[in-house]
């Protein structure tokens, strides 16, 4: 690696930072950065935690077991956070689904166009440097495959936020 592209990834890193500080004041409604909660959300947040570890723990059980196999087709860093982003689905899914994702003291609608967002972007940043690549094992293919991921998180994520309001919305006529 090269000097400019060291300083580059810092310099993205910061940038990023800053974002997510901003946009998680912009998610407040008490402009505030820490979340609050009530007991019971922390008590399903907790739980939501849980079965997330645990898909973390079977999925790179299963990982570690299909290592050969899988490494042959996809670069082991992309099936790493593939599995990452499995759990943090898991967690969200459960939370969103027992109403306890959303803080107290945060906007869901600020939330869910901000994921929706994220998920078009990162899907439209990954197919574009997909196309570019003649095989998924190529390192060239990474930076691809692990925007496409971010964006089955995302788009994962608001579809099951979407499911729950409509659930929401027909249980309440």
């Amino acid at each position: 690696m090269n000097t400019a592209y060291i300083i580059g990834l810092i310099a993205g890193v910061a940038v990023g930072l800053v974002l997510l500080f901003l946009l998680i004041r912009y998610f407040r409604t008490d402009k505030k950065i820490m979340p609050k909660y009530d007991e019971r959300q922390e008590l399903i947040r907790g739980r939501g935690f849980k079965y997330a570890f645990y898909t973390s723990l079977v999925y790179f059980g299963l990982l570690t077991l299909t290592r050969f196999c899988l490494t042959e087709i996809i670069q082991p860093g992309v099936l790493t956070f593939l599995g990452v982003c499995l759990s943090v689905l898991v967690y969200a899914g459960y939370c969103i689904w027992h109403e306890a994702y959303f803080a107290l003291n945060e906007n869901p609608k600020r939330v869910m166009i901000a994921f929706s967002v994220i998920g078009v972007c990162n899907v439209i940043i990954g197919l574009s440097n997909l196309h570019e690549v003649p095989s998924l094992r190529s390192a060239d293919a990474t930076p691809g495959l692990l925007n496409l991921t971010c964006a089955v998180l995302f788009v994962g994520i608001f579809l099951i936020l979407l499911v729950k309001h409509i659930a929401n919305k027909r249980r309440e006529e």
